[in-house]
């Protein structure tokens, strides 16, 4: 019997990725100002039906973008999935606000809005749909919940970017939405993440906010470098 080992991920890096890493190294632009980045963010924004996109040093760093930019802290609650990666949780935690944990449906394996509901207490300010394995999330309750409780919804599409909900493409529901792009991701930058919002203004969506969103936490908290200028 043949002894064939299937991979976690195989990236695929047979197109111009070697041109333009080239480029990059014969003019100097080895960090983010160079072209690419502002491409990548233009481009990608519209493909998940967003008018503003940010690059990220990672997913985590988008999701903690995410929860910073919508001004939540201290005393706010997040429901998050349980099967879940712990970035979501983290993201959450850096802030100073506390994940409180949905228990998903069996079926699908996403968090399941009947546990949401019943996990919505007078603190909580926001629900992380998280789009696990591309799955989408039932997002037509998620969202009826959210307008209801005048919720923010956070989608987490790290693994779920070319994934679609009744004809619309996961990143174009929530208020905000992180993407990853690490290297078992649908597409992969090496490392990499994305924020991606309608409302570039509160939102943490743009540079100047992203620095803001950061500069939240104080030096003795857990934080992280996010953003790529």
């Amino acid at each position: 019997m043949t002894d064939y080992r299937v991979p976690l991920y195989r990236p695929s890096l047979r197109g111009n990725e070697a041109q333009y890493v080239l480029e990059c190294l014969e003019t100097s632009w080895i960090s983010a100002r160079g072209r690419f980045v502002a491409e990548f963010e233009s481009q990608f924004a519209p493909k998940v039906g967003a008018r503003h996109g940010l690059a990220t040093c990672n997913g985590t760093a988008a999701l903690h973008l995410a929860v910073a930019g919508l001004g939540l802290g201290p005393g706010d609650e997040v429901i998050v999935p349980t099967l879940t990666y712990v970035a979501c949780a983290n993201a959450v935690a850096y802030t100073g606000a506390v994940p409180v944990f949905a228990d998903c449906a069996a079926d699908s394996w996403q968090i399941d809005p009947q546990e949401i509901r019943s996990s919505i207490t007078p603190r909580t300010k926001a629900i992380m749909a998280v789009h696990l394995y591309g799955q989408p999330c039932e997002l037509d309750p998620i969202l009826e919940l959210a307008q209801r409780h005048k919720l923010f919804v956070i989608e987490d599409c790290a693994e779920a970017f070319g994934a679609f909900y009744k004809g619309r493409p996961m990143g174009a529901f929530g208020d905000v939405a992180a993407f990853s792009f690490f290297g078992n991701k649908t597409i992969t930058t090496g490392e990499g993440g994305m924020i991606v919002s309608n409302d570039v203004e509160c939102r943490g969506c743009d540079r100047t906010g992203a620095a803001r969103a950061r500069r939240r936490a104080r030096a003795s908290e857990t934080g992280t470098g996010a953003k790529i200028f």
